[in-house]
């Protein structure tokens, strides 16, 4: 099952109130629009009733009746009185024909305001939720299924439009319920009263079916998000997945997913599937109790059609309504989803109180211990420093640690122990906003955006101009291959530059970096992709850049880091060595020397 983004305490009635709450609240911005289609809703709903009631003096004319009852009744079977037969009835046929087409023009109306709200509420939402996990604390975004989030951003948003829009229909359903139970009144009080017993009776039969339609929909959320897991992961993979000739087997396994997401939808289908056939079943009877209690009453025939008709163009809306309900409750569990994303606590407040105008001196690691949620400590007691425009190489084994460090040092967490001082300052009293703006990072896996190579490096600072573009990605030896592209810098990227090899990408993340012209440039593994060749150059532009900028570098290759001042080792989240590169390396039974010992051994066989 894929990571639930459901807040866990927004479980049962309470999350379905808050779902409910949220998908109400979506709605607010189109605040005008809400009056405009319930007036709309009753135009429709009076337009049908007043067409249908004026069947009563047609009926009359045609088939040489009494007026029918007393009241509005008996005045509109005066209508046209004055006339000859046909005349008259050509008359009332005229307006019903008119009546109907008003209506028919209402009801597009309707529906066009309709899908511009419903497409707005989407977007919106949309716009709300992408938002939220920008805002959101790292932490909490960090864990989450990136299927599953692409699943409620993209589809989901769109769902809760299509039930807004569904809730729309279901304000005409109520109009005309209201509009045509009051005709049903003025013709028969007690026949309408019976009328609703039996409609009230039918509706708590579909209530059974909405509650037994939500406990299946549960399973449907997470069947859809591994269905989206298993897409996303074999497509990002379909070069390894042919190169280890696994076609078939992955071909079964997203079968098995596909299975399990179609049985879930296929029994929420079946619940589903039995409102309208069960309505139509015990309304049947009911309809026909009616007919014979009014025959019996001695209603006369002008009248009773005209209720018969009225009642069996009121079941439809009758039945949206419950089926409203059961949509509603088949659909509370995504909406539970979508509210869980939107009350994501936010990240650190960006301003921490302090603006920051640059390093003077020094930042500093103090007994820092961090544990990511639900696991081990990654770092434990961090203590060293890394000095204003010096080179500073931090190295280890995999999983020691390195990762962590960079991700406190630009604030994606906070520690739970110790503090990060940057000339004595704790970093978390520093605007954040100020304090991330003199930093840079370029890895191992450069994750490109934006719709160009342009793009992708001016993301690094907003407003970098062509020649500032230019100039970086000349520093990152990606002018030339960049220039040998099909559109140069204006060559859109695709998959977020996945048609580029991976020492291409990471020039491109590399010249990102310079772009933002950096005080601190945090190097992790940026390299590992370039040939010797490439590499050197950009150690050369590294060395030109040294004393103007502080450099981390995080590497598993120890020749990267042979020109740092000074290196930190780390093993199993701790630092074990702190020196310069030469004065580690001649150490004895040292970790950094063993290190270098091997990787002297492998590079020489």
């Amino acid at each position: 099952m894929a990571a639930s983004v459901t807040d866990p305490g927004a479980q049962g009635a309470k999350g379905d109130r808050e779902a409910l709450r949220r998908l109400a609240a979506s709605a607010r911005g189109e605040r005008r629009t809400v009056p405009i289609l319930v007036a709309l809703g009753l135009a429709a709903a009076l337009t049908e009733g007043l067409g249908i009631a004026l069947m009563i003096p047609v009926f009359t004319a045609l088939f040489a009746q009494d007026g029918a009852g007393g009241g509005w009744l008996a005045q509109l079977g005066e209508i046209g009185r004055g006339l000859g037969e046909g005349e008259r009835v050509a008359l009332l046929v005229g307006l019903i024909l008119t009546l109907a087409i008003l209506r028919a023009s209402v009801i597009v109306a309707h529906e066009l305001l309709s899908i511009r709200a419903s497409g707005r509420v989407t977007h919106r939402l949309r716009y709300d939720l992408f938002g939220a996990l920008l805002a959101a604390d790292y932490a909490d975004v960090a864990v989450r299924d990136r299927g599953r989030l692409f699943d409620v951003i993209r589809g989901e948003t769109w769902l809760v439009g299509e039930l807004l829009m569904t809730l729309s229909r279901g304000l005409v359903s109520l109009c005309v319920i209201a509009v045509f139970g009051a005709l049903l009144l003025a013709i028969s009080p007690l026949l309408t009263l019976a009328a609703a017993l039996g409609g009230l009776a039918i509706s708590l039969v579909v209530r059974l079916v909405a509650r037994r339609t939500r406990r299946l929909a549960e399973p449907t959320v997470a069947t859809g998000a591994a269905l989206t897991r298993r897409t996303i992961e074999a497509l990002a993979s379909l070069r390894t997945i042919r190169m280890f000739e696994r076609q078939a087997s992955e071909h079964a396994r997203f079968a098995e997913v596909s299975e399990a997401d179609r049985l879930a939808a296929e029994r929420v289908e079946r619940a589903g599937a039995m409102i309208q056939p069960v309505a139509e079943l015990l309304y049947a009877p009911l309809f026909l109790g009616l007919l014979l209690s009014a025959y019996a009453a001695g209603m006369d025939l002008p009248t009773l059609v005209a209720f018969m008709v009225l009642l069996y163009r009121l079941q439809p809306h009758a039945r949206r309504l419950d089926q409203i309900r059961v949509e509603l409750a088949a659909n509370l569990p995504i909406l539970r989803q979508i509210t869980g994303l939107l009350a994501l606590e936010p990240a650190a407040p960006s301003v921490g109180g302090r603006a920051f105008y640059g390093i003077d001196e020094e930042i500093r690691f103090a007994r820092v211990g961090f544990s990511y949620r639900g696991s081990v400590a990654a770092v434990t007691n961090l203590s060293f420093s890394i000095p204003k425009n010096r080179v500073t190489a931090i190295v280890g084994e995999s999983g020691a640690g390195k990762t962590t460090v960079v991700n406190l040092l630009f604030r994606l967490y906070d520690p739970d122990e110790g503090a990060i001082l940057v000339d004595g300052v704790p970093l978390n009293d520093l605007d954040l906003a100020d304090w991330r703006s003199r930093l840079a990072f370029a890895g191992q896996d450069a994750e490109l955006i934006g719709e160009t190579v342009h793009d992708a490096i001016a993301f690094g600072r907003a407003g970098a101009t062509r020649a500032e573009v230019e100039a970086a990605a000349a520093k990152a030896h990606a002018a030339t291959f960049i220039e040998a592209l099909p559109h140069g810098y204006d060559t859109p990227l695709k998959d977020a530059g996945s048609e580029l090899s991976a020492g291409q990408r990471q020039r491109i993340g590399l010249a990102r970096a310079l772009a933002r012209e950096p005080e601190v440039l945090v190097l992790d593994e940026a390299t590992s992709a370039l040939d010797a060749v490439s590499e050197n150059a950009i150690q050369q532009t590294l060395d030109a850049l040294s004393g103007t900028l502080t450099l981390v570098v995080v590497a598993h290759r120890l020749s990267t880091v042979r020109d740092a001042d000074q290196v930190i080792v780390m093993r199993d989240g701790r630092v074990v060595e702190t020196g310069a590169p030469d004065e580690l390396a001649g150490r004895d039974g040292g970790a950094f020397a063993e290190f270098w010992k091997l990787q002297s051994l492998v590079r020489d066989a």
